[in-house]
């Protein structure tokens, strides 16, 4: 049986502001197996960046607080390590790729430069073995000119080139655990799938799991093995995903799929969900997805538990049965 890499247990989240304690996230449970593939989706607000973010240790400590539950990887609690503790993971063994490579990358310092920084720090190699380890991981994924944009800077390479260049910093140190958010935003359609074919070559040759996030339906089914389906900083929905995505159980994940334009169907406008996800310090009570449902009736008043409904399919509504 494969090994839960990364174990996250009833995690709550809240950010402090001068209105108190507000809840971001509420009682997050999943696990990432050795090697596989697993798609975090929702609307923007619903706690998925946050999510990685927390795995990451990369949330503001003056503001943010992990108040209940834990995240485990490799028999380690990450809520419990300090900062030079979590520099030791974080590159090494558990590497992200953010949204934006143009921000995500320094201005001021050449692509060499910042590839090697982590390298150096946790192989303890030269830069002249850093260089050649770089160049390496550069033409592994696909960039054959790698030395001639060691010594270029962010602003003269394309977008696509950028987050090729952030997927290599990544997958300089080898991680076990790469987690990916929205990694193909702002990039054309041709470079989308050139990102997305990359990302599922990295899991197949090198056994490396991903956490990948992303508001598309359409690259879930794609690329990944399980799927969680997040609204309002909870966990509605989860399955493995072609089980899931032919048979919806909650209703937000039935709106989100229903909004997907087909190409046999000629309607000129496309389904929506009313409303928008709400705002933190303002949750409705009971099921939080209950304002914008069709479905609500009087029980949704009080908040659902999350049933299993399949194997390894678990959804969080009163209706769902």
């Amino acid at each position: 049986m494969t090994r839960a890499i990364l174990q996250v247990k009833d995690v709550n989240l809240a950010f402090s502001t001068s209105k108190g304690q507000l809840e971001a996230l509420s009682n997050i449970s999943f696990e990432i197996l050795e090697g596989e593939i697993l798609g975090i989706v929702g609307e923007s607000g619903c706690g998925k960046s946050i999510t990685s973010l927390s795995i990451m240790g990369l949330l503001p400590v003056e503001t943010s607080h992990i108040t209940n539950g834990s995240i485990i990887f490799e028999e380690k609690n990450l809520t419990k390590l300090n900062r030079e503790q979590m520099r030791d993971i974080r590159g090494k063994n558990i590497s992200m790729v953010f949204q934006e490579p143009m921000t995500s990358l320094n201005p001021v310092f050449s692509i060499g430069d910042q590839l090697t920084e982590a390298v150096r720090y946790h192989l303890k190699v030269s830069k002249k073995d850093a260089i050649e380890h770089v160049q390496t991981i550069l033409e592994s994924i696909g960039i054959p000119s790698s030395r001639n944009i060691m010594d270029e800077y962010p602003h003269q390479l394309s977008g696509g080139m950028r987050q090729r260049v952030m997927i290599a910093m990544a997958l300089s140190c080898h991680p076990k655990l790469l987690i990916a958010d929205e990694p193909t935003t702002a990039l054309d359609v041709t470079i989308q799938a050139q990102i997305l074919a990359l990302l599922k070559k990295i899991n197949r040759e090198f056994k490396t799991s991903i956490l990948l996030i992303t508001h598309d339906l359409g690259v879930v089914s794609e690329m990944c093995d399980r799927v969680i389906v997040m609204y309002a900083g909870q966990i509605v929905e989860t399955g493995k995903v072609d089980e899931l995505l032919e048979n919806p159980r909650h209703p937000y994940t039935k709106g989100l799929l229903q909004s997907i334009p087909k190409i046999e169907e000629t309607r000129r406008r496309l389904d929506t969900i009313p409303g928008t996800v709400p705002q933190l310090g303002k949750m409705p009570a009971g099921c939080r997805f209950s304002p914008r449902c069709s479905f609500s009736t009087e029980k949704c008043g009080s908040e659902p538990t999350m049933i299993n409904i399949g194997p390894d399919h678990h959804v969080k509504c009163w209706h769902a049965v």
